[in-house]
């Protein structure tokens, strides 16, 4: 029987112990932790493509490239996607004299995220793709945290925890902290509900605090398309820390491109469809990152809530939709550079 996107996620269990167990055995530390512990001492050979969507934001990118330099893990590329920007960013990255391979990609007109993230997925060497923005910064075992939970696992998808933080707070020494995502602890009443769910009777019936982590058993409780709140699976997924096979993200689909516009929903959309492949989706709570809050480079907050109402009635769309949407599997990165005008530069 053909299933449609939902039907498929209603068939996804979300219990990864064994996963953590075999870990565990093969590397000696803890696949789920909100410890800080040492990960630099198991065997990992994973080479990572990071792949930065952007727009504009040439100082937030600067100070992202710096943290990149300071990695502990090595065996990895950058790959930056510019969506459009009406000054290209190339020039601020030739000049920053990298010490690691950048590949730099430049979308002549504004394409949206979908594409930018699936350009740079289609560029991609790696054995594994960590998605992030421009405006993440994080500590220097960022990329080793993700690149070893894939090495010595599969069918994993890992999600990192954000704090936002002001520039000129940028500074301070305090690190980051898990509670400080919306993931850890969220209110029911928050703004977005009624955009993802319009029932006004639901929204009267869940002004509760929700601890997520907790209350799910670090999401494995989430599985069958079950909920917390109004939350499944899919919708825990945020690409500014997303760490996925690239064969995996392939074969999903990617990002979908048809249907959304702007800001919002991308993300949860290609979780859904990896999901829906049989894809476990695992928190790494002790991979934590600032992100930085900055003004707008376009549009105004409303008009962003607007793009989310859009493309969430797009992304329900897709869920009960037989999910054949154009997989990138047989997309040709040289036919894209041809018919849709991307200028690729090898920086490194």
């Amino acid at each position: 029987m053909i299933k449609t996107l939902q039907q498929k996620i209603n068939t996804q269990l979300n219990d990864y112990a064994q996963v953590e167990k075999s870990f565990r055995e093969k590397t000696g530390i803890e696949l789920v932790t909100n410890k800080q512990q040492s990960e630099n001492t198991a065997k990992c050979n994973e080479f990572v493509s990071i792949v930065i969507s952007c727009y504009m934001g040439h100082k937030t990118l600067s100070l992202m490239f710096k943290n990149l330099e300071t990695q502990t893990y090595k065996n990895f590329e950058v790959i930056v996607v510019d969506d459009g920007s009406p000054e290209s960013m190339l020039g601020m990255v030739k000049n920053l004299n990298l010490n690691f391979k950048t590949k730099f990609i430049r979308q002549i007109r504004n394409r949206g995220r979908s594409f930018t993230r699936n350009t740079g997925m289609l560029a991609s060497d790696g054995d594994s793709i960590i998605f992030t923005d421009q405006d993440i910064i994080f500590d220097q075992d960022f990329v080793l945290k993700f690149a070893i939970r894939q090495f010595h696992t599969k069918d994993c998808i890992f999600i990192g925890f954000k704090e936002d933080i002001d520039f000129e707070e940028l500074k301070s020494t305090k690190k980051p902290s898990l509670r400080s995502d919306w993931r850890y602890s969220v209110k029911g009443e928050e703004f977005f509900i009624p955009l993802y769910h319009p029932s006004d009777n639901f929204i009267k019936t869940t002004p509760r605090e929700y601890r997520i982590l907790r209350e799910t058993n670090n999401l494995k409780g989430l599985e069958y398309g079950q909920k917390i709140g109004f939350w499944d699976l899919p919708s825990l997924i945020i690409s500014h820390g997303l760490s996925v096979k690239k064969q995996a993200a392939i074969l999903s689909g990617g990002f979908p491109e048809k249907g959304f516009d702007g800001w919002g929903a991308q993300d949860i959309a290609f979780g859904a469809r990896l999901i829906g492949e049989g894809n476990f989706v695992i928190p790494v709570m002790n991979n934590v990152y600032y992100h930085i809050v900055h003004e707008r480079y376009s549009g105004s907050r409303e008009e962003e809530l607007k793009e989310l109402k859009h493309n969430l009635k797009a992304y329900f769309a897709l869920l009960n939709s037989i999910d054949y949407n154009c997989s990138p599997e047989k997309r040709n990165i040289k036919k894209i550079k041809d018919y849709h005008n991307l200028e690729f530069y090898e920086v490194k």
